[in-house]
């Protein structure tokens, strides 16, 4: 299961059987089985159908709905939300201090490793030579 980012302005989503349709000007860009789906997270000016309304609070699937800055306006949330455990979980993990340390460091080594890979690839088109920059981090 994934979450579904729809970031394009313009597009509608509708209901058609155990599908999800995306579509831009009439034209469908994209289908994806309900059963794939966890989230959707809309940023920007998305129309959705009453029916995928209906479909989403069904199955248990969330939608939220971001401005363009990336803030959250509202979401719909179904009852009965899915993964229980998953949420009782983490909610557990969150008073365990250990955890919260490791789990922080982990984060923010993945945040450098990303960071410098971007780097090393912005390097291969530029002038500007980053080893040394890169070294030194």
């Amino acid at each position: 299961m994934a979450d579904l980012y729809i970031t394009e302005h313009g597009i509608t989503l509708h209901r058609s059987g155990d599908s999800l349709l995306l579509k831009k000007e009439g034209v469908q860009i994209k289908e994806l089985e309900w059963k794939n789906i966890e989230t959707i997270q809309v940023f920007g000016y998305v129309s959705v159908s009453s029916q995928v309304l209906f479909t989403l609070l069904e199955r248990g699937i969330e939608l939220a709905y971001y401005n363009s800055m990336g803030n959250l306006i509202g979401q719909l949330t179904p009852p009965h939300v899915k993964n229980v455990e998953l949420r009782m979980k983490q909610y557990e993990l969150s008073k365990n201090e250990e955890f919260k340390l490791e789990f922080g460091k982990e984060l923010i080594q993945g945040k450098m490793e990303s960071c410098l890979y971007l780097l090393e690839e912005f390097g291969k088109n530029s002038e500007f030579d980053f080893r040394n920059e890169i070294q030194g981090l």
